[in-house]
């Protein structure tokens, strides 16, 4: 059970840490691998991960966005990544970090919403 350009170590340890149940985690597996579907491929700045995390928001495990503060903490991050210059991954991390203020958290949920671009 290994998505595409992930390692099977790094779904094991998001889903460890969110506690995912085995369907939340085929099912994480199967969003990471449709990340290739045409709702992806839009460009510019970082606007093309915003809408990427946009389409996938109502798969993600609950375990993650509750993590991540629900719908009110998902805005806030992705008003950072959309308005961040600099790497993807900084921009996720930046904007977990601004919801959570807790730096291990913000770095699983990081880590988490990577697999997904």
């Amino acid at each position: 059970m290994q998505a595409q350009g992930n390692t099977t170590t790094d779904l094991d340890e998001v889903a460890n840490y969110f506690g995912f149940s085995e369907q939340e985690k085929q099912d994480f597996v199967k969003l990471i691998n449709e990340k290739e579907s045409p709702e992806y491929e839009v460009k510019g700045k970082l606007s093309w991960a915003v809408k990427a995390l946009k389409a996938a928001w109502d798969l993600i495990p609950d375990s993650v966005k509750e993590a991540l503060g629900g719908t009110a903490g998902f805005a806030t991050l992705l008003n950072v990544i959309d308005n961040f210059t600099g790497a993807v991954e900084d921009a996720v991390y930046a904007g977990a970090l601004a919801v959570t203020g807790n730096e291990t958290v913000a770095w699983w949920i990081t880590k988490a919403l990577m697999l997904l671009l």
